[in-house]
């Protein structure tokens, strides 16, 4: 059975170079297009890894990852964000992400680098 990957992001072209990249390394994928349809998805089907974006529209990313944190979701989160301030960064690491991208720009070119990446015990625990 595939790892689920949910990806929840805004942004058609990146939506896209990340559902077919993923896609590509034989991870099934899904894609909600705002924060509302991301959560509607997190509460209603099962994932063994999320990808959310911090800006989406309707709700933002570090709302749905909080309300997925406190209803007892447990999915492995890499939280997308050009948020690189302290205070930023420290918002974004209380909302409970598993980890954290700074930027966009910083996405590897390998997907199986990428899910390499997140750590031994993410991949471990979407394999469960």
């Amino acid at each position: 059975m595939s790892i689920r990957i949910l990806v929840v992001e805004d942004d058609a072209s990146i939506a896209d170079f990340l559902v077919r990249g993923l896609q590509e390394e034989g991870y099934g994928v899904a894609h909600a297009a705002d924060g509302d349809e991301g959560y509607r998805r997190l509460q209603t089907e099962s994932w063994d890894v999320v990808l959310l974006d911090c800006w989406l529209p309707k709700t933002d990313g570090l709302t749905v990852l909080r309300q997925f944190r406190q209803s007892g979701g447990a999915a492995p989160v890499l939280l997308l964000t050009a948020r690189d301030a302290v205070a930023d960064r420290y918002a974004v690491s209380i909302a409970g992400p598993t980890t954290i991208s700074a930027s966009h720009s910083h996405l590897p070119n390998s997907w199986h680098e990428s899910v390499h990446s997140l750590g031994d015990e993410m991949v471990a625990a979407a394999r469960c």
